[in-house]
C-alpha cells in the first residue's frame, strides 16, 4: 500500500495579502476593471500581491514556467484556478522526474476556495515531514521551483481574501457573536464577523482567555 504525506495546502496561505496596512476599503485590480470590497480587512491590491511574488520568485529558485504563470496572471489581473492547477501538475512532474511517486490533489476550504496541491510518497508513513526524508526535501525543492509563488498569489489575492471575509461575516458571524456574548464579553451591535474573530483572538493573546466555543482552526485566513 502506498504511503503519502500531504504537503503545503493550508501552510501556503501566508499573510502576504496583508502587506499594506491602513484604512479598510476597496481594492482595485491592476486592469482597473472592477473593485473588490474587503470589509474590515487591510488587504493589498492584486498588483501589490503579484509584484511581491514576482520579485521573490525572481530572487528564488522559481522555474521559467512558474514565472510565466505569474506574468500571465499579472497581465490578466488575477490568478485563476486553472493556473494554480497547472502549477500543481508541474510540481508533481518535477517530483516524478526525481524518481518519487506523487499525485495532484485538491482541497476545498470553508470559504469555498478550491486549493490545488499534491501528495508525495514518503519513506516514513503518512504525516511525516522529517527533513531527513528524501521525499520531503524533494517536495520543498519542486514546490519552490514550480508552484510556491503561484499558490501564494492564488490564495492571497483580493478575490480569495474576499471569499474568506464573506464566509466569516455571513456564515460564522452569528455563532461568533453568541460565543463572545455567552462568555460575558461585550460585542458592538455593528461588529462584523471579522471584528469578532479579532476580538476573540486578542482575548486569547492578551488575556490568555480560552473561549471553549471558539476554535481558530475553523476560521479561514484573511
Amino acid at each position: 500500500m502506498m504511503r503519502f504525506v500531504k504537503t503545503a495546502h493550508g501552510a501556503m496561505l501566508v499573510a502576504v495579502a496583508l502587506v499594506v496596512t491602513g484604512c479598510s476599503g476597496t481594492t482595485q485590480p491592476s486592469d482597473g476593471s472592477s473593485t473588490v470590497d474587503v470589509s474590515s480587512v487591510d488587504a493589498a491590491t492584486f498588483d501589490e500581491v503579484i509584484s511581491l511574488a514576482l520579485g521573490d520568485a525572481g530572487e528564488g529558485s522559481a522555474s521559467d514556467t512558474q514565472v510565466a504563470i505569474l506574468e500571465s496572471a499579472q497581465e490578466q489581473g488575477e490568478m485563476t484556478l486553472e493556473q494554480a492547477r497547472s502549477a500543481a501538475r508541474d510540481t508533481v512532474s518535477c517530483l516524478e522526474g526525481l524518481g518519487f511517486t506523487a499525485e495532484v490533489t485538491e482541497e476545498s476550504v470553508p470559504s469555498g476556495l478550491v486549493v490545488p496541491g499534491y501528495r508525495v510518497q514518503t519513506e516514513h508513513g503518512p504525516g511525516d515531514d522529517s527533513a531527513d526524508d528524501p521525499a520531503f526535501a524533494a517536495s520543498e525543492q519542486c514546490e519552490k521551483q514550480e508552484s510556491f509563488w503561484v499558490n501564494q498569489v492564488y490564495q492571497t489575492q483580493p478575490s480569495s481574501i474576499q471569499a474568506s471575509v464573506d464566509y466569516i461575516n455571513d456564515t460564522l458571524e452569528p455563532q461568533l457573536r453568541a460565543c463572545l456574548e455567552g462568555e460575558g464579553y461585550e460585542v458592538s451591535d455593528d461588529a462584523t464577523g471579522v471584528d469578532m474573530v479579532r476580538q476573540a483572538m486578542n482575548l486569547k493573546v492578551e488575556q490568555g482567555a480560552a473561549l471553549p466555543c471558539f476554535d481558530p482552526r475553523e476560521v479561514p485566513d484573511f
